[in-house]
């Protein structure tokens, strides 16, 4: 076991039995090795020491960059269509009923199809999935965007828009999560990761 033999008493019935990072095997409890981590499978591995921009070095990858830019914008666009949607309910209905609505059909979409998500996310190419979620999301607000400039748009709209938002977003970010520590080196992924092979 190389140096790891110094927190075993000298008594030890099984000597083949591993030192974890605790060193529980030592008489003195103030007496921890820092530079051993144990995993679940008490496999001594050294820690990576974390540098002040270690945040920034994902970036030096392109899938990573593309993928941090999609999250980003969608974030935003998310954002955005949280204001415009109160806004555009107010002046076609001045009702709270109706903002409640369109604000709930969001939230079950969301919810109704979020363990779908996830299990398309196991069973199909996450970058599909992702740009998938991005065109409905294009497509759900430029209808409503096109409905409003042509003096169509009505609550019953900005319902199903509003579902449809919810339900891509219940794919997408499940498929973000799944592709993540597939385009990573695990030492990038946090929490750490053990790639598939």
């Amino acid at each position: 076991m190389g140096g790891s033999e110094a927190g075993r008493p000298q008594d030890d019935p099984d000597p083949r039995r591993p030192v974890l990072a605790e060193n529980r095997w030592t008489t003195d409890p103030s007496f921890r090795d820092h530079r051993l981590v144990s995993t679940q499978f008490d496999i001594e591995q050294p820690v990576v020491d974390a540098g002040g921009w270690r945040v920034l070095a994902p970036f030096k990858f392109r899938e990573y960059r593309l993928l941090i830019t999609a999250v980003s914008l969608s974030i935003f666009a998310e954002g955005m269509w949280a204001v415009v949607m109160a806004l555009q309910v107010i002046e076609l209905d001045n009702d709270p009923a109706s903002l409640s609505l369109v604000a709930t059909c969001l939230g079950v979409g969301l919810v109704a199809f979020l363990l779908v998500g996830g299990i398309a996310a196991d069973r199909i190419n996450q970058r599909a999935i992702i740009i998938a979620a991005q065109g409905v999301n294009v497509i759900a607000v430029s209808a409503v965007a096109v409905l409003g400039l042509v003096g169509a748009l009505h609550i019953w709209h900005m319902a199903v828009a509003a579902a449809t938002l919810g339900v891509a977003a219940a794919f997408f970010f499940p498929a973000y999560s799944a592709i993540l520590p597939r385009i990573l080196p695990a030492e990038h992924c946090w929490p750490p990761t053990v790639s598939k092979a």
